[in-house]
């Protein structure tokens, strides 16, 4: 029956206006807006039309591109399995992203990979301890169109942008693990690099012992192209 009204909505959607999907029902919400974000310093902003289509267990996220002359220049589709409102809707608390009042940061504008055209950054998932994962739409100005990239897409946890670095931190806490996981990636050739790692956890041991101050810390960093281990310790706090 669920998917039965879902495929009624997407009838609908193709041959009504967007007015209609300030509506909900059951087992589907829809939720549309426009917004508008900087592509460039030097161009005027561009406009993007974002559509979310609910149901229990996919979300359907549909984008139209407009140019500064709010010319079409082109229009993404995902289609997000096991990931209905409900867990789509669990996430910031974890996210570095400013809160957006209307999508929860489904959608939001990032220069990803530090040459100076924003990307698009679209959620794809969400774990189960709440965080998100994105796809992320790189801009190539010589098509002016906005491309899917797998490298910047597989990047996990919270991520931190440094653009006079370049660089890029991933940060994941496993509070099960009572350990943090950080990653830092360098951009070259328009590609995330991983340059180094670092595991810091509480040893199982101590922690059965009621003791959560001593810490197991490895360290991995690129050398001469090959990531190679600097620091495998243990200390004190």
């Amino acid at each position: 029956m669920k998917n039965y009204k879902l495929l009624i909505l997407l009838i609908i959607y193709f041959i009504s206006p967007s007015s209609i999907f300030s509506q909900t029902n059951d087992s589907i919400s829809v939720f549309d807006t426009t917004i508008s974000f900087t592509l460039h310093k030097n161009i005027k902003p561009y406009s993007v039309h974002f559509v979310i289509i609910d149901s229990v267990e996919v979300t359907i996220y549909k984008t139209k591109i407009y140019n500064n002359n709010r010319y079409l220049i082109q229009s993404l589709d995902d289609t997000i399995n096991f990931m209905g409102k409900e867990s789509r809707m669990m996430v910031d608390r974890f996210s570095y992203d400013p809160p957006n009042p209307n999508f929860n940061n489904d959608i939001s504008f990032v220069d990803i990979n530090f040459d100076g055209y924003t990307d698009l950054k679209i959620k794809s998932f969400v774990t189960m301890e709440g965080t998100s994962e994105f796809n992320y739409y790189l801009y190539n100005p010589d098509s002016n169109k906005f491309i899917y990239n797998q490298e910047f897409s597989n990047l996990d946890g919270n991520l931190s942008l440094d653009a006079k670095l370049k660089e890029i931190t991933s940060t994941i806490y496993d509070w099960r693990e009572e350990t943090d996981y950080t990653e830092i990636y360098k951009i070259i050739d328009n590609k995330p690099v991983l340059v180094m790692s670092k595991i810091k956890a509480v040893p199982l041991e101590d922690r059965l012992k009621g003791n959560d101050q001593i810490h197991y810390i490895h360290i991995e960093k690129l050398i001469d192209g090959v990531m190679k281990t600097v620091v495998d310790t243990v200390e004190t706090e």
